[in-house]
């Protein structure tokens, strides 16, 4: 079920059935995506809840996360690295690379230039479980559609990464997060990490 807060109370809205739903993303004060179990995506415009038919792909993974830049350009990720993009009325999908499975994807997020990254945790090349994070970056003048995989190897915990933002100083940059070890990696779109511990950055989500 799905409630709305209105500033004053809070209501149910309707025809969201009897499916569970993982994540929500306001594109706009009258506009949301809300994905799911069984590959549930729906729409609401402000009054109406609509669920949203012709996502390609197939298989019956849960998506775990939704975020965009505007209404015509969003990502969703499922659990098991697989993303899809709907951009300018057009769906593309994928998986991430097979050299680091299995996956268990927890949270995506799109910057203000369009560069996504999903996190969860991946597994290395001696099946040790690692935190990690998929990322793909539309203005590369090489690659743009292409999606590659950093595995957080330097720490010695096998948590994977929970929750991803980006401080306010830029878009070239992501905070991803760890529990239950309560550690903040700062990621960069070249690949790299480049900080542990807690930032002490206000996170814009």
């Amino acid at each position: 079920a799905v409630s709305f807060f209105n500033g004053i109370a809070w209501s149910k809205i309707l025809g969201s059935g009897t499916n569970d739903f993982n994540a929500v993303w306001y594109s706009g004060s009258n506009s949301a995506w809300l994905v799911g179990k069984n590959r549930t995506v729906y729409r609401w415009n402000g009054s109406t809840l609509t669920a949203l038919t012709g996502v390609p792909g197939s298989g019956s993974a849960n998506f775990i996360g939704v975020h965009g830049r505007a209404d015509d350009d969003v990502v969703i990720a499922d659990e098991v690295g697989g993303w899809y993009r709907f951009k300018s009325g057009v769906w593309t999908n994928g998986n991430l690379s097979y050299t680091n499975q299995p996956y268990a994807m927890r949270a995506v997020y799109v910057d203000g230039l369009g560069k996504a990254r999903i996190v969860g945790r991946c597994s290395n090349a001696t099946a040790t479980a690692k935190g990690c994070v998929g990322y793909n970056d539309p203005l590369s003048a090489s690659n743009p559609n292409t999606w590659y995989e950093d595995l957080d190897n330097s720490a010695s915990t096998t948590d994977g990464f929970l929750s991803v933002g980006r401080p306010v100083s830029g878009t070239t940059e992501a905070w991803v997060g760890r529990s239950p070890t309560n550690v903040v990696r700062r990621h960069l779109i070249t690949g790299t990490y480049d900080a542990i511990g807690w930032p002490g950055v206000i996170f814009m989500m």
